[in-house]
């Protein structure tokens, strides 16, 4: 069966679920929870440093119980970009669990790294597509996918790296396909094509007739 997309927009109706913003003299600064319009931010002014992390949670249990994901890409338009540093656009997997962490150490989430794409490959009012690794593992389709967004490597900067968005919506694509037509089609093809396909001969014909 061919793939499907299914496409969701950031929950809650703010797009973003939480926003750490961290204002201090030492690095990492401290943090305190700001919900608000998207735009992270990772500057140094003077002897202040500051940083956002980004939380945006879309609701994925619309996907079919016994689908299989393969693939997931965010898609948004940043509005400009600033790149003092030479920074990366970081996206983390966001394990399940609370939405509004306040943890001035957590800038990495524990679920693995979905993309970590330069700030230079982004064009203001372009709306830009992030493939996501770990797809399979990290999207539910039972409840909430998270993605922990913020400007990396996670250092200290020397002026201003930051990627607006201009109050547009972040989308999430999932393609998927139904395992069980899949297996179904696949168990009744002949052993020889099934070979050239590197599809295991032990499953053909498991499902012939069904």
């Amino acid at each position: 069966m061919a793939s499907q997309t299914f496409t969701i927009a950031c929950s809650d109706g703010t797009r973003v679920a939480s926003i750490l913003r961290r204002h201090d003299p030492g690095w990492p600064p401290v943090a305190y929870v700001v919900a608000g319009a998207w735009n992270l931010i990772c500057s140094k002014a003077g002897t202040l440093y500051g940083g956002d992390i980004t939380y945006l949670k879309f609701d994925t249990s619309g996907l079919p119980d016994d689908c299989v994901v393969s693939a997931a890409s965010l898609r948004f338009t940043p509005s400009a970009f600033n790149n003092t540093d030479s920074r990366n656009l970081r996206m983390d997997w966001k394990l399940p669990g609370s939405w509004y962490p306040n943890d001035p150490a957590d800038w990495v989430e524990p679920g693995g790294v979905a993309a970590s794409v330069a700030l230079s490959t982004f064009t203001p009012s372009v709306e830009a597509t992030v493939v996501l690794a770990g797809a399979a593992a990290n999207v539910s389709k039972t409840g909430n996918t998270g993605l922990v967004l913020g400007i990396g490597p996670y250092t200290a900067p020397t002026g201003l790296n930051d990627l607006p968005n201009g109050g547009t919506p972040f989308y999430l694509d999932v393609t998927y396909t139904l395992a069980g037509y899949q297996h179904k089609v696949l168990g009744c093809l002949p052993a020889t094509i099934a070979k050239i396909m590197g599809i295991p001969t032990a499953s053909v014909g498991k499902f012939c007739g069904v």
